[in-house]
């Protein structure tokens, strides 16, 4: 638009108010749609995490250490336009790992599992421009994911 000398007036101080059509109709340059009371895309009200950790001494100098972590994400909304097509349903997550430690912490193995039940979690989302057809592009977590690790301290 340049300097916008051609748009109408309303157009160059919409004070909140968008020119982009949440539905995908109307004109090439949008429809005014009011934001007003509208929740941020992106910003879930409320989550929770959770973790529970606890290391058991084992003869010989050694130890384990079991760990438990919980996280939960409250509904959020992919857009600014609170569609209902924008909506990003709330999700959690459950992971866990069990670690054993060498004696001085030198070395340690360790056995994870993310994602313990394996939720399908959409995280986010966004809404391409028409000029690229208008798709829905979501994110989504991890699926259930398990390993084993060696480590060492130095």
């Amino acid at each position: 638009y340049g300097t916008g000398a051609d748009l109408p007036a309303a157009a160059l101080n919409p004070s909140g108010y968008s020119r982009a059509d949440p539905t995908g109709h109307g004109t090439a340059s949008g429809a005014f749609v009011s934001l007003d009371g509208n929740e941020l895309q992106n910003t879930p009200k409320y989550t929770i995490s959770i973790g529970a950790q606890y290391t058991m001494p084992i003869d010989g100098g050694y130890s384990l250490t079991a760990r438990v972590d919980y996280y939960w994400q409250d509904k959020m909304w992919g857009r600014i336009f609170n569609d209902p097509s924008d909506a990003i349903s709330s999700w959690d997550v459950t992971n866990a790992l069990i670690t054993f430690n060498s004696p001085n912490k030198d070395w340690y193995l360790q056995s994870y599992i993310q994602n313990i039940f394996d939720n399908t979690n959409e995280t986010g989302m966004y809404l391409t421009s028409s000029t690229s057809g208008l798709y829905t592009n979501a994110f989504y977590g991890d699926p259930r994911t398990y390993g084993f690790r060696v480590g060492a301290h130095f």
